[in-house]
């Protein structure tokens, strides 16, 4: 004798479950695979699933920390800006090019962070420095 519990059917026992007919067990996974679930809350019935709410898609905010590739502002680069970036690398303190070198990756929110900019807006423009370190997509 077939079964039934909560969103399922079985052909064995389930443990809290209720006996049903063969003819229930037939029209619940007949009613499984057009989408309606089993229930036994009050009694065996094959019922529509709950509709579930419209949930609006959350905007983004623009000034949540994101991570990049060290990668990508030197992709988004020319040549020529990349050779200039280079140069101005390469006039960094030692320091600063080490913890530049060791890093995995760049942080919007990391405490060096703003000297990156600093040195890209210097070297460029802030227009060209947000384009650099924007978000990827």
């Amino acid at each position: 004798m077939p079964w039934a519990a909560n969103g399922i059917v079985s052909s064995d026992e389930i443990v809290g479950g209720l006996k049903i007919s063969n003819t229930q067990y037939m029209s619940a996974i007949e009613g499984m695979i057009n989408g309606k679930i089993v229930t036994i809350d009050g009694g065996f019935a094959i019922i529509d699933p709950p509709e579930l709410p419209e949930v609006e898609p959350e905007e983004p905010d623009p000034n949540a920390p994101y991570i990049i590739s060290k990668m990508t502002p030197w992709l988004r680069m020319t040549n020529e800006e990349a050779e200039t970036m280079s140069s101005v690398m390469d006039a960094a303190p030692a320091q600063l090019r080490q913890i530049y070198l060791a890093a995995p990756y760049l942080q919007s929110n990391d405490p060096l962070w703003p000297t990156l900019s600093a040195m890209l807006v210097a070297t460029f423009s802030p227009e060209r420095a947000e384009e650099l370190l924007a978000p990827e997509t």
